[in-house]
């Protein structure tokens, strides 16, 4: 494994993907549950393993992969990294689940248990604002960790399966 493969896996952070309900409950209840609050660490494990995944397609086929810049907003402005006192508009929610889409548009295979994210969030308190559940966050992650491990196997795969020359004499393959 080269040094650039290396440097883009060591930023993968491994994705949270097993919420349920019973996680947005507790945590309406107070019960400390970290699963049922939607936290700047998940925003930033979400965010950057979108980059890994798109330095991965970079990396593996050379695939070019335009995604937005996706940022959190502050009293001071925006940054790239969410904190505590930081928030996520519905054009964030809607920039980074829209990231995924593309991310797996750009995949030249068909992604099996791919689930298309919302993209559909609106702001505000009125009737019509719509806010990502738990189950909005788990397809999030779950379509990010199907796209890195098809990518790097596909990785693994390429970098390992040599070339097969046959020659004119049908009982001898050669494999480089």
């Amino acid at each position: 494994m080269d040094n650039e493969l290396i440097e883009i896996l060591e930023n993968w952070q491994e994705p949270i993907t097993d919420r349920v309900a019973q996680d947005a409950l507790d945590a309406k209840l107070g019960i400390d549950n970290s699963k049922g609050f939607f936290q700047a660490v998940d925003w930033n494990r979400i965010k950057g393993n979108q980059t890994v995944v798109k330095s991965l397609m970079d990396y593996w086929n050379n695939i070019v992969v335009v995604i937005v810049d996706v940022y959190v907003h502050t009293q001071t402005g925006t940054q790239e990294l969410a904190t505590d006192d930081s928030w996520i508009t519905d054009i964030d929610m809607n920039n980074i689940a829209q990231n995924i889409i593309t991310l797996a548009d750009a995949f030249p295979y068909s992604i099996t248990n791919y689930v298309i994210p919302k993209t559909s969030y609106i702001g505000g308190l009125g009737a019509t604002a719509t806010s990502p559940d738990w189950s909005d966050i788990n397809t999030l992650e779950t379509d990010i960790k199907l796209l890195y491990d098809l990518i790097y196997g596909s990785i693994s795969m390429w970098r390992y399966s040599g070339e097969v020359i046959c020659s004119s004499d049908s009982e001898q393959i050669d494999v480089l």
